[in-house]
């Protein structure tokens, strides 16, 4: 029997030809993270290509419910979202970042979580299921028995402002910067409002 076609998505970025050298090595660094991740909260990465006459591109599921900020935004749609709608979201973006931090035999630091980060697969919002992604400027842990370092960009200016840990902009990077842009998307799903909007 014929299988069904999968959707996927595609993530491009610039002509190749345009793209430094420093890009191009984010980009293989994001395909390498995201092809060794397998979690239901974790977005699936297919591979990496370059598609021609428009650069290199990341094959990724496709999520239909499209990004969690576009949801809590879109108030005229989703005038009302139930709190247990509002914490299986928690709970599974929280598993999610769980597992990056528990790989092995090098965890991951995600350093740009955020409600625009997390992709809903499935077309329905009340079964959609939560999936952290873009895993650009992520960051490796490597461990030994002495010590525990990152690497990869591991500078403070990766990641957005209202969702950086204070230690971040120090150049400090650790599981806890997760956790404390965690603790902003939790704000985000309980307001349904962009942290420091205004300001």
């Amino acid at each position: 029997a014929q299988s069904e076609p999968m959707p996927v998505a595609f993530k491009l970025f610039r002509d190749s030809t345009a793209l430094t050298p420093a890009m191009k090595q984010r980009i293989h660094k994001e395909s390498q993270i995201g092809l060794q991740l397998d979690h239901p909260h974790l977005i699936q990465f297919h591979g990496l290509l370059e598609i021609p006459r428009r650069g290199m591109a990341l094959v990724l599921e496709f999520a239909p419910g499209g990004s969690l900020r576009t949801v809590l935004s879109d108030t005229e749609n989703h005038p009302t979202l139930s709190w247990s709608l509002r914490l299986r979201w928690l709970v599974g973006i929280s598993q999610g970042v769980a597992k990056l931090h528990s790989l092995t035999p090098q965890p991951v630091i995600h350093r740009d979580l955020k409600a625009a980060n997390v992709l809903l697969c499935g077309r329905e919002l009340a079964t959609a299921v939560p999936k952290v992604c873009d895993f650009g400027v992520a960051t490796i842990i490597q461990q030994t028995a002495a010590s525990v370092t990152s690497m990869g960009s591991g500078k403070g200016n990766a990641g957005t402002l209202a969702w950086k840990a204070p230690e971040v902009f120090g150049g400090k990077v650790s599981p806890a910067s997760d956790i404390f842009a965690l603790a902003i998307i939790d704000f985000e799903i309980v307001t349904r409002q962009i942290p420091w909007e205004g300001v």
